[in-house]
């Protein structure tokens, strides 16, 4: 029987990263918090649209006395084999035919193979469960870390202040009638009167948090009622221990919006 080591095991498939967990259950080695990138293909009648996902496999895979594993069920396919200290694996998934939906057209979604290979890594530890905090103005921060440190989800970032600022000309746009009109003012050191209140959300499901304990992220708006162009954020976190630090920015051009600006974080558990 080759020796299956204990700990945590990341590598490389087709699509992305693989980590895992190998524990030991009722005296055997099993797999645990099974995390596989794959790519996704659906198509429709009105063209294909192709995605990169996480694939997540909670239960426990156990492991055979000669290093293979395999599980099957209706919408997965999973087996490999552990051979002097490495791993190869393979995940499937079979074409789904998706119906009809709130308007949408039905669509015929299949799964590319993924061939991955891992061998034994040390991870940062990155504590499940929910997480919070605030940016260095003050604006609300929290997501969700699961399987074991590996996923990152539900991120969110929330802004509610007062503007106060000195010579910075505001753009409004207000439409009536059919037409649309723009005027501009000047911000001359009082408070505004408007609060800027610009949410932020991933429009991923998860990303994955790398064995060094480090993620990226991007992130779309959730509100803006002054109707300004907002652009999308690249937001970075690095987990050290029981603390999260994260720093976001504009993917383009700044409009000349003081709402709109880059910034750092600081979030716990």
């Amino acid at each position: 029987m080759p020796r299956v080591r204990l700990g945590d095991w990341d590598g490389e498939g087709g699509a992305g990263p693989v980590s895992f967990q190998v524990v030991r259950r009722r005296g055997a080695p099993v797999i645990v918090d099974l995390v596989v990138a794959h790519q996704t293909t659906c198509k429709t009648s009105s063209g294909a649209q192709r995605s990169t996902a996480l694939g997540q496999l909670r239960r426990a895979i156990p492991i055979a006395r000669n290093g293979a594993f395999r599980y099957r069920s209706a919408v997965l396919e999973l087996s490999g084999r552990f051979l002097d200290g490495a791993v190869r694996g393979r995940w499937a998934e079979p074409t789904l035919r998706l119906p009809a939906v709130a308007g949408e057209p039905p669509a015929t979604c299949s799964t590319q193979t993924v061939l991955f290979r891992a061998a034994p890594q040390r991870r940062i530890h990155v504590r499940d469960g929910r997480w919070s905090g605030v940016t260095a103005e003050g604006q609300p921060v929290s997501f969700s870390v699961s399987l074991d440190g590996r996923i990152l989800s539900n991120f969110s970032i929330g802004a509610s202040k007062p503007v106060t600022s000195t010579g910075v000309s505001v753009t409004e746009t207000s439409s009536s009638g059919g037409q649309t009109t723009t005027h501009s003012r000047e911000l001359t050191g009082e408070t505004s009167e408007f609060p800027c209140w610009i949410g932020y959300r991933a429009p991923n499901p998860e990303a994955f948090i790398s064995p060094r304990g480090s993620v990226s992220v991007e992130l779309s708006t959730t509100s803006d009622p002054k109707g300004t162009e907002v652009p999308d954020l690249t937001l970075s976190v690095t987990f050290a221990s029981r603390v999260a630090h994260g720093s976001y920015a504009p993917t383009g051009d700044l409009p000349s919006d003081p709402c709109l600006v880059g910034g750092t974080f600081t979030a716990r558990p």
